[in-house]
């Protein structure tokens, strides 16, 4: 559970609405799960930056555990929100680093995003 003092995180296209529990894609809703809900924003405040299933985990559960066990219990949730980003936004969004881990590409495909400069978070 992530606790902070704001209501809405964007970045570049994505923005997360905290009160509403609702994630948008050009201002355009995505429903997601809660628990999806949670690791997509703490996805949004960490664009760009390796995490790792344990991070996920915590943020998403609130709770400390395994990395063995993080990455079995993560890896599910990961691909199922995975899905519904890349359907939205037509290209890859969350990107599996080797060895573990993940990095979120809130930008545009892969090639221009490696072109354009960071988006970091807005928060309201």
């Amino acid at each position: 559970i992530i606790e902070a003092h704001f209501s809405r995180v964007t970045v570049g296209e994505w923005t997360a609405d905290r009160r509403l529990a609702q994630a948008y894609y050009q201002g355009e809703p995505v429903a997601l799960s809660p628990t999806e809900f949670d690791i997509f924003l703490y996805f949004l405040l960490h664009p760009y930056e390796a995490v790792q299933h344990e991070e996920l985990w915590l943020a998403a559960r609130g709770e400390y555990i395994s990395h063995q066990l993080a990455v079995r219990k993560m890896r599910a949730q990961v691909s199922t929100l995975r899905t519904k980003l890349d359907q939205v936004a037509g290209y890859n969004v969350i990107h599996s680093r080797h060895k573990g881990g993940f990095w979120f590409m809130p930008n545009l495909p892969a090639r221009a995003a490696r072109r354009s400069t960071k988006t970091l978070p807005e928060i309201a």
